[in-house]
C-alpha cells in the first residue's frame, strides 16, 4: 500500500517545542508520533530556517530530524 505523503515546513517543526501555544504543541506532537505511516519530505529552506533559530532549538531540531533527507525544491517564478 503506498503511504501518503506529508511536506514538514519550519513552523511544524517549530511548534514541537513552542510552549506558549499548549494546544497547537500538542496536536502536533501528536501528529508527529504517526508520521512513520507517511513518506515526509523537508526542504534544504527548512533546514536552513531552523538553523538560524537559538542554539538550544537547533540542537532539538537536529536531534529530531535525525533520518530525515531534504528533498530539492523547485522554486518556479511566474512573470
Amino acid at each position: 500500500m503506498l503511504k501518503m505523503k506529508a511536506y514538514l515546513d519550519t513552523s511544524v517543526i517549530s511548534a514541537l517545542f513552542d510552549e506558549r501555544t499548549p494546544e497547537r504543541q500538542n496536536l502536533t506532537k501528536a501528529a508527529w508520533d504517526i508520521l512513520d505511516s507517511y513518506d515526509v519530505y523537508i526542504s534544504e529552506l527548512v533546514l536552513d530556517e531552523l538553523s538560524a533559530a537559538p542554539s538550544r532549538l537547533v540542537e532539538e531540531f537536529q536531534r529530531i530530524l535525525v533520518g530525515f533527507s531534504p528533498t530539492s525544491i523547485l522554486m518556479m517564478h511566474c512573470i
